[in-house]
């Protein structure tokens, strides 16, 4: 194999460590979607989670601008974690 694309859906030691040793065997490594930061992956390819989710809580604040309650149902990968700490900073502001 000369490389892998992956999309991470536990950025944990474990998952890190198989990266690492993929690349340390030869084999180029990028994760796309979900990242993996510290696996000394070659690059991620996707979106700045972060600001998605502060994006959203713009658009919320349009749709109601006196505020409201909210509700967030999301999971724990990488990036809709992310996703999740944007909107609520943009939220809190």
């Amino acid at each position: 194999v000369a490389g892998m694309a992956i999309s991470v859906v536990n950025a944990n030691q474990a998952m890190t460590d198989v990266i690492r040793e993929a690349i340390h065997r030869g084999i180029h490594v990028v994760t796309f979607d979900s990242d993996a930061p510290e696996s000394e992956r070659i690059t991620y390819i996707g979106t700045d989670n972060y600001f998605f989710g502060q994006q959203l809580a713009k658009v919320l604040k349009q749709l109601k601008p006196n505020g409201g309650h909210y509700g967030i149902i999301s999971q724990n990968s990488p990036n809709i974690l992310e996703r999740e700490k944007g909107l609520r900073a943009g939220l809190s502001e």
